[in-house]
């Protein structure tokens, strides 16, 4: 019902019933379709309670029977609104559901139809189930029901599937197959993803059915916004009347001939990259280390510098970046430098940021910034935001990071003596950047091309590139409200997972993630994750002073991580003894996590600027370096097991986790999606 409340219009008119009584559907039995994967175990069956008012909702439990050919053929349980099915007891075809009554007649008992679909046969096009009768009858003439396979997608759940077959009838389809995005994504319940990324969920949907050997090559949406599509036409039903057969073929790729199977085939389909071999590669979890490293990426190049931040500060950090980029430029480098606008306080509602100021002003370097803002913003402007650290040397070196470029991000621990009286920002954060010489350099020279061309800057050629080591990379781009590539990676890592996974991150982990993770629980893999305080504390859990809004964020945090905890997680917070020099009555401080890292059995390593929340999954812009290679992986996993021996565990009978337990819950029932 607030979902409902949230899309109405206003005013809006409360009314009882007349007389009293109740919808005529009122708890009724809604079923969606299922499809029916090769080599799937089990299928994922969403069943639905009707209500007089708002959208369905999930059946919260009890028993299911599953009716075909006039016979009970089991019975499954279900849990909030999904029953795990085993395909050795199903066939393809329909099947009717009901809820167990021990009625005698099987048929008597069937309270919602449901078709299971292979979708082996012929082309398939996915049309957005939000589409209006008029659309479906103009689609139905476009594509007729002959040659393709038209499937409804209900990608948000505010309509019953009854209702949207009952639109298909009437536009001219005979009985429609209509399922779920949730179960074709296998996303759990994601409350989190906003109305706005309906488009990228429809082509991801259609992306994984190709990877599965599904032959999708059109998808229809009512609006598809920046969303792209590859290896099938994504369109409107408007666009859609101006192409024809000839044109729908030349943007079909057909899907392998196999169904997705390792994890690099899983990426090489889902997430638009290729592993390339040829390189040396070097991961730097300290942060001064990692500052000199910047330095002297800057300070060897010979003819260009291009270099991308999220956030650039004015501080002592900084400025020394500042000079070994004024320092290239005045030695004849050119530096191309790119930020985003709004959060570099640069250029956005009148705000000049005074090292970006004094940059721009040096000879030889081009300053562009991404999507200013001058006006009352949309929710887009806000949230669509390029939130990639990338440098680039002569086109040949390069560094993914998720250091921002500010002192918090690159000063190391032994820098930074603090007393009580110091700011969040005064104790350093644990980050990650990860350098690379090799081919895969210029697919961020390629990325940071597109995002400079985007800001209106002349397009640059990309240097020739030549192996220079033994490691194998893939970088893993994604473009926010185009795609969710990254996102998909991160899926794609979770799901092979076999015996552990270790992650460090600090930020609101997005549902479909944590479903995800709940899933490799379930499997046996042995899940450890290293936390931080978005306002940082020493001693007893004393704050520093300042950041107050920050402990909100850290509540959601551990919202977002209690379901994992409840589930056997290993879930640590950081925690290290005071820097030297610091005030010898703080004890241990926990600082913020800010590094995106994800481990797995002990030789896939993902790093760079994606955080785990749905901010980075859809809306903003990121970069992500993903390799299989086992040595490197050991000596990051050496440093980060020596980072938790020292955290504390979050213990679930510990008092002040129970004490928190009602703010989590609440926060993590009513936190707004857009927020992130």
């Amino acid at each position: 019902a607030l979902r409902a409340l949230a899309r109405g219009g206003r005013p809006l008119l409360f009314a009882p019933p007349l007389g009293g009584a109740r919808a005529a559907r009122d708890g009724e039995l809604d079923a969606l379709d299922v499809f029916l994967a090769p080599g799937a175990q089990q299928v994922a069956l969403r069943v639905e309670r009707l209500g007089g008012f708002g959208a369905p909702t999930p059946l919260a439990g009890g028993a299911l029977e599953l009716v075909a050919h006039g016979r009970r053929i089991t019975t499954v349980a279900v849990h909030a609104g999904v029953a795990e099915v085993p395909t050795a007891r199903i066939q393809e075809g329909p099947i009717g559901v009901g809820r167990v009554a021990g009625a005698p007649d099987p048929i008597a008992a069937i309270e919602a139809p449901v078709i299971v679909e292979r979708l082996a046969a012929t082309r398939v096009a996915l049309l957005d189930a939000r589409l209006d009768e008029q659309a479906l009858a103009q689609l139905r003439l476009l594509l007729g029901e002959g040659g393709r396979h038209c499937v409804a997608v209900r990608v948000e759940g505010a309509e019953p599937a009854r209702e949207v077959r009952a639109r298909w009838r009437a536009a001219g389809f005979s009985r429609p197959c209509v399922f779920d995005v949730r179960e074709l994504l296998d996303e759990g319940d994601p409350t989190d993803v906003p109305a706005e990324v309906s488009a990228v969920r429809l082509a991801r949907a259609a992306a994984r059915l190709r990877a599965q050997g599904v032959a999708v090559d059109l998808a229809v949406a009512p609006d598809v916004g920046r969303a792209r599509a590859a290896g099938f036409l994504l369109t409107t039903p408007e666009r859609l009347a101006g192409w024809d057969a000839v044109d729908l073929d030349a943007s079909y790729v057909p899907p392998p001939a196999q169904p997705m199977g390792d994890l690099s085939s899983r990426l090489d389909l889902l997430t638009d990259s290729r592993t390339r071999a040829g390189h040396s590669v070097h991961v730097e979890l300290d942060n001064a280390a990692a500052r000199a490293g910047l330095v002297a990426l800057i300070d060897g190049a010979a003819e260009r510098l291009h270099a991308q931040w999220y956030i650039v500060a004015d501080d002592e950090v900084s400025r020394e970046i500042e000079g070994a980029l004024a320092r290239a430029a005045r030695r004849g480098v050119r530096v191309r430098l790119l930020v985003d606008s709004l959060y570099s306080l640069h250029g956005s509602f009148g705000a000049e940021n005074p090292l970006l100021a004094r940059l721009s002003a040096v000879a030889g370097v081009e300053l562009r910034t991404f999507c200013p803002i001058d006006h009352l913003p949309t929710l887009e402007e806000l949230k669509r935001r390029d939130h990639r650290k990338v440098v680039v040397a002569d086109g040949v070196r390069g560094l993914v990071s998720g250091r921002n470029l500010a002192r918090e991000y690159y000063r190391s621990f032994a820098e930074a003596p603090v007393s009580k009286t110091s700011t969040y920002r005064d104790l350093p954060w644990l980050d990650a950047s990860v350098a690379l010489e090799g081919p895969a350099v210029a697919d961020l020279d390629a990325a940071l091309r597109e995002a400079w061309v985007a800001t209106g800057g002349e397009p640059f050629d990309l240097a020739p590139q030549h192996a220079c080591g033994g490691a194998s990379v893939r970088v893993v781009i994604h473009r926010g409200l185009c795609d969710a590539n990254t996102l998909e990676a991160y899926r794609a890592i979770l799901d092979a997972a076999c015996e552990r996974l270790l992650i460090v991150n600090s930020f609101p982990l997005q549902l479909e993630l944590q479903h995800a993770l709940l899933g490799a629980l379930r499997r046996g893999v042995h899940l450890a994750l290293l936390v931080g305080h978005a306002r940082p504390r020493h001693g007893d859990d004393v704050p520093f002073p300042g950041g107050s809004l920050r402990a909100l964020a850290d509540a959601l945090v551990r919202a977002r991580l209690a379901a994992l905890v409840d589930a056997g997680a290993d879930v640590r917070e950081l925690a290290m003894p005071a820097p030297a020099g610091s005030d010898p009555t703080l004890g241990r401080v926990f600082p913020h996590v800010h590094a995106k890292i994800v481990c797995a059995d002990g030789h896939v390593l993902a790093i760079g600027s994606a955080n785990l929340d749905v901010t980075a999954g859809y809306w903003e812009s990121e970069a992500l370096v993903v390799l299989d290679e086992p040595a490197i992986v050991s000596s990051v996993e050496a440093q980060l097991e020596a980072l938790l021996a020292g955290s504390v565990p979050i213990d679930p009978a510990d008092p002040k986790w129970r004490d928190g337990a009602a703010l989590r819950g609440w926060l993590g029932r009513v936190w707004p999606s857009v927020v992130g």
